[in-house]
């Protein structure tokens, strides 16, 4: 199922764009030659809050958890950027990241990543793509329609084969449902009753892993709800 990149899709996240999104295919590839491949099992940490941050990483594959201050506050998708902002500030990582599910990486040193040469060639896209996620926080953060909220956190997440698998009632998503509550700063009894009607389809019983979405299309036009930002 690829949903991602559609006119519906592009309306409800033009702020909701990966760092890979930025480039062309040429910078992209680029990019990942230069860098070291690491595969990380699912659980496994990238960074760690209070830490140096000695280097960045580019997500090939796969899906991680962001956690501040012991709490989920997003998860990210392939073609993200990670551990930018301590490389930048030469300070300790803001928040710990680890694998939600098997993922690839490539890191780059973080001379390198700040260097003349580098950020000449990127250094637009990176900023670029930091304020979208930066927009994407406050979009997030938003109190009202918890359903395009939701539907936001989750539109992502459709393409991603680690997580995402099509059945004949919908797409089931392997995310926990304590983890879209933590994100979304709800308890898990309203995200049972967001969850219980179009365009999802409820958690199976006793899978609580996972989330069914039973109408793509649907979940894109209830993100495209939240608009654009002032």
């Amino acid at each position: 199922m690829t949903l991602w990149g559609n006119s519906t899709a592009e309306q409800a996240f033009g702020l909701n764009r990966t760092f890979r999104d930025h480039l062309s295919d040429a910078d992209w590839e680029g990019i990942l030659g230069s860098a070291k491949v690491r595969w990380i099992r699912k659980g496994g940490q990238l960074m760690r809050q209070g830490a140096a941050g000695h280097s960045v990483s580019f997500l090939k594959k796969g899906a991680v958890r962001i956690d501040q201050d012991g709490k989920l506050i997003v998860l990210r998708h392939p073609g993200d950027l990670l551990g930018d902002m301590a490389v930048y500030g030469r300070r300790p990582r803001t928040a710990t990241v680890t694998a939600y599910t098997d993922c690839e990486v490539v890191t780059l040193g973080a001379e390198l990543f700040r260097s003349r040469a580098f950020q000449d060639a990127y250094g637009a896209a990176i900023w670029s793509y930091v304020i979208g996620r930066q927009l994407e926080t406050q979009v997030l953060s938003r109190s009202g329609d918890n359903v395009a909220r939701l539907a936001w956190l989750l539109a992502p997440l459709l393409d991603n084969e680690e997580l995402a698998v099509s059945g004949p009632d919908g797409v089931h998503l392997r995310v926990a449902q304590k983890d879209l509550a933590d994100c979304l700063a709800i308890g898990p009894k309203l995200l049972r009753q967001l969850t219980a009607l179009p365009p999802f389809g409820g958690m199976p019983e006793g899978r609580r892993k996972l989330t069914l979405v039973t109408d793509p299309e649907g979940l894109l036009a209830a993100a495209a709800r939240l608009g654009g930002l002032p």
